[in-house]
């Protein structure tokens, strides 16, 4: 969310075309935490999917990294399930 209330989405360039996973989230982190620091957003989130693994399950899950003012950095995971056509989150 941006300094005038706005939902902004954020996107990454590299000069490569199949950047690995890390380095893309790394780029997006950084600029994400940059423009928080910087003011230019309220708070920012980034989204990730990923893998949770608990007594050798794994599930489908969606990681949240929440930026916000003061360096304030929080994680969440929502899990999921896909059916077909559409995702039901857990």
């Amino acid at each position: 969310i941006d300094k005038n209330d706005q939902i902004k989405p954020v996107s990454a360039y590299l000069n490569d075309d199949f950047p690995s996973s890390l380095e893309l989230i790394s780029m997006l982190e950084n600029g994400l935490k940059s423009g928080v620091k910087n003011g230019d957003y309220k708070i920012a989130v980034l989204v990730i999917d990923v893998t949770i693994k608990e007594n050798n399950i794994s599930t489908d899950a969606i990681e949240l990294r929440f930026f916000q003012p003061n360096n304030i950095e929080e994680k969440q995971y929502i899990e999921y399930i896909t059916h077909g056509s559409y995702i039901e989150f857990v």
